[in-house]
């Protein structure tokens, strides 16, 4: 069945509203992509009444949170009923999940209808990724719920399996899924949610004008690392009089009053700028560098922010977790530290700010990845072929 008649159902079970989450984004410019290559799509996530589309895609939506105070066993109820009744109805269902974990949900969904693919949006943890770590909530949660001994309790029933890096591939094939039944097709975004940004103008909006500016974007979450984040950037401050750090914030995160008691008593506090939730091409606009500093690879593969970095040719320093080696090379397209190094972190920055023709480079360089790799019209495309073909 061609494209143009085929009919596809796109589903995501989170446990809350995915508003202000990366996983809005990613599945909204997967959607788009569809339409544009000639599918008929449906939606099915749990907005929570939220507009969706910011590039006025022609998909269906079936939002199963109308309300957004629903407890996540009622969540996993609207979900389950949403799919009985639609799962008959199309050609392709593409499931879209969190972790190896959530495949415990949709595995049962590939029993009932086929073909039935699952594209695994994030890796899934072990022992080994609590060792050395500082236990958080968020830490031990993330890991019962993404853990890897989840998807072992059932057979694996779907078509195929879709992950974005090898580290996930490699993760999968421990699990006995076969190797076959493997693809690699990163998750991206689409071209027209990063448009240009005049630079000048984003800088005057945040009052960066005539400074060099150091961003991150996101939630205060123990994994983003953030507490790392400022201790780079006092070292950053004692050698840049002039740089600036702008944090924006969605309001989310355990530590957030934590890192705003910090900045509270920072001698470097002038130099900061806390900036809430943002228009990120403009956020994007205004600064020199992004710093993502994660602590573990319980984050998505590939992170929403660095995707929209590159996108937008802004230079990006993080770390060496999970699959982000695989399209952040070290000097060629982003730079690399440890996770959870101050020192590291606060060397790279300052190689980039004071290095205008390597800021440059990493951004091209950074910019053809996304064209090439890192964009939902590329992720559908590799989709489609895969659904004609079959594994």
């Amino acid at each position: 069945r061609g494209s143009a008649s085929m009919r596809l159902l796109l589903s995501v079970f989170f446990p809350r509203s995915i508003h202000m989450e990366g996983i809005h984004t990613l599945v909204d410019s997967l959607a788009t992509s569809f339409v544009q290559q000639g599918v008929a799509t449906t939606l099915l996530a749990p907005l929570g009444n939220t507009k969706t589309s910011e590039i006025d895609a022609k998909y269906e939506i079936v939002d199963y949170l109308p309300d957004r105070k629903v407890s996540i066993p009622r969540m996993l109820l609207r979900h389950t009923q949403a799919m009985q009744d639609l799962v008959q109805q199309f050609d392709v269902v593409q499931l879209v999940d969190v972790a190896p974990s959530y495949l415990l949900l949709s595995e049962r969904w590939a029993r009932r209808a086929s073909p039935v693919y699952s594209l695994i949006e994030g890796p899934g943890l072990s022992w080994s990724d609590l060792r050395g770590q500082r236990l958080s909530v968020q830490h031990l949660s993330h890991w019962v719920l993404k853990n890897h001994m989840w998807a072992r309790l059932l057979p694996h029933h779907c078509e195929g399996y879709v992950v974005s890096s090898s580290y996930q591939q490699a993760q999968l094939q421990a699990l006995n899924i076969q190797p076959d039944r493997i693809r690699v097709i990163p998750f991206g975004i689409h071209p027209d949610r990063i448009r240009p940004f005049d630079r000048q103008q984003a800088r005057q909006a945040f009052g960066v004008s005539g400074h060099q500016v150091v961003g991150y974007l996101g939630h205060y979450s123990p994994m983003k690392g953030v507490p790392v984040l400022l201790a780079a950037f006092e070292q950053v401050a004692l050698q840049n009089p002039a740089a600036k750090l702008l944090l924006a914030w969605s309001g989310k995160g355990a530590e957030s009053q934590k890192v705003l008691s910090t900045l509270e008593q920072a001698p470097y506090r002038h130099q900061v700028k806390l900036v809430g939730e943002v228009s990120v091409p403009q956020f994007l606009a205004a600064c020199d560098v992004i710093a993502l500093p994660y602590l573990g690879p319980s984050i998505p593969h590939f992170p929403l922010v660095l995707i929209e970095a590159f996108a937008a040719r802004v230079p990006v320093v993080t770390t060496r977790v999970g699959g982000l080696p695989e399209v952040v090379q070290h000097e060629e397209s982003g730079m690399l530290v440890e996770a959870g190094s101050s020192t590291e972190l606060a060397q790279a920055l300052v190689q980039l700010l004071e290095d205008g023709s390597l800021r440059s480079r990493l951004s091209e360089n950074a910019h053809e990845v996304f064209g090439s790799l890192l964009n939902s019209n590329v992720t559908a495309k590799g989709l489609l072929e895969l659904y004609r073909k079959g594994i």
